[in-house]
């Protein structure tokens, strides 16, 4: 189990492990300290909203790929290779907006990017009233990112 300690005073994260878990997030901010993971680290922890997620970058992809303009792709994945792998959930402490339940998680998600574009996503774990999703977008840099998409319960 891995530990991971950020002096940030977000209430919201983004949480990338490097596997599955058990790991623990510790942020010395106000409210809860630890969150309990379903990620392992080492950790990249990004403050994030339902509206701002972080786009992170993909690693070259090495056979033609379709990229619409949605951010959307298409195809299978069949014959092909991984080329990025992410395992990413959320934690929240918010006890101003949920006094009656402030802690609270998405499931974890691995998302593997293949080489031609495509992406697969396996839900892992128990959640706490968030949601979390993956899209796969091109950035202003012209290349791949992945973010993650997540929706709150009663907001």
């Amino acid at each position: 189990m891995s530990a991971f300690i950020n002096n940030s005073p977000e209430q919201c994260f983004l949480v990338i492990g490097t596997s599955t878990g058990p790991g623990i997030y510790s942020n010395p901010g106000p409210g809860i300290n630890d969150f309990a993971l379903h990620v392992d680290g080492p950790f990249r922890v990004f403050g994030t909203t339902m509206e701002y997620t972080p786009y992170l970058p993909v690693k070259p992809l090495t056979r033609p790929h379709r990229v619409p303009n949605t951010g959307g792709f298409t195809g299978t994945a069949i014959g092909t290779t991984s080329v990025s792998q992410f395992w990413a959930q959320i934690v929240m402490w918010n006890p101003d907006v949920f006094p009656g339940n402030p802690e609270q998680w998405s499931g974890g998600i691995v998302v593997t990017v293949w080489d031609d574009g495509t992406s697969t996503a396996v839900p892992f774990g128990d959640s706490n009233n968030i949601e979390i999703d993956h899209e796969l977008v091109r950035g202003p840099d012209g290349r791949v990112h992945v973010r993650f998409p997540f929706e709150i319960g009663g907001l």
